[in-house]
């Protein structure tokens, strides 16, 4: 989205909250930070070092997990991205097929307290109830304009 400056001056706040200094903020969740500043003796680069940390716990997290699911579903593919039938797209990190032949969908969170995106709270229960279809390329039999039928399952799969 195309934001633009503001003149307007405006009552702001420096908000912290623990170790952050870094936060998503309004309805398009734009990253801001409160810039150098000493918040608890260097945490604000603890802010940085967090969320590198959980998106390496999540990368492997998702890597695990499409591992298992591969071994399950051998035509299975990773990363992608379907336009439920309201328009809203999404990407899903896990599709195959089960013995049946029947579509599998899997999105992988790698911790109780990971968030859906916007997008897949509104997609996953639309998807769920009418369809979607896959859009761009895809991979493998999961190619574009390939049509994932009503009823099939999206599994939120969490550590254990």
């Amino acid at each position: 989205k195309l934001l633009r400056s503001n003149e307007e001056k405006v009552m702001t706040y420096n908000l912290h909250v623990k170790e952050w200094a870094s936060y998503f903020v309004g309805k398009i969740r734009v990253f801001v930070h409160n810039g150098k500043g000493d918040h608890d003796k260097g945490s604000s680069n603890n802010g940085d070092n967090k969320i590198r940390e959980n998106k390496k716990r999540g990368d492997e997290f998702e890597q695990q997990e499409f591992e298992r699911f591969s071994s399950e579903n051998p035509n299975a593919e990773s990363q992608i991205t379907i336009r439920a039938d309201d328009g809203t797209r999404t990407r899903v990190d896990a599709i195959g097929r089960d013995a049946d032949g029947n579509i599998l969908i899997e999105e992988y969170k790698s911790s109780d307290t990971a968030r859906l995106t916007r997008n897949q709270k509104k997609a996953f229960p639309e998807i769920e109830k009418s369809g979607g279809v896959i859009v761009g390329k895809g991979k493998g039999e999961f190619t574009g304009g390939y049509r994932i039928p009503p009823g099939t399952e999206i599994k939120i799969v969490r550590p254990q």
